[in-house]
């Protein structure tokens, strides 16, 4: 398994808060949990978190857009000031048009991102 893989799962796991924590492992192991039989013994079961659903469009533009303009490679920390919209010298040295002030902590976005690469299609 490639580490930008592995990395992925890691940070889903972990940042999950709506899907059963026994269920989430047992698939990593390729087996098969009935969320029921937890009992709410995992935080997530317990927690009962509801979902809101966003429109993200303009968010994601913007870190493409940030990724694929900058004249020489970005390190996270430089993405995520961009993304915050920081005019840094790093930033302007690196031209990089500072982009989503919207975003309080783009950081795990810009991860899948740069380990999954742009979505196709």
């Amino acid at each position: 398994m490639a580490a930008g893989t592995f990395l992925l799962q890691v940070l889903s796991y972990g940042e999950n808060e709506f899907e059963c924590r026994r269920v989430m492992m047992l698939a990593y192991f390729h087996e098969r949990f009935d969320k029921k039989q937890c009992n709410l013994r995992c935080d997530n079961c317990r927690n009962k978190q509801k979902t809101e659903e966003r429109d993200v469009t303009q968010h994601g533009k913007a870190m493409l857009s940030i990724i694929g303009a900058s004249r020489s490679r970005l390190t996270l920390a430089m993405a995520v000031e961009a993304l915050k919209g920081a005019r840094t010298a790093t930033v302007k040295l690196k031209g990089v048009r500072p982009g989503c002030r919207a975003l309080p902590d783009p950081r795990l976005d810009l991860i899948r991102l740069m380990v999954r690469g742009p979505p196709r299609g």
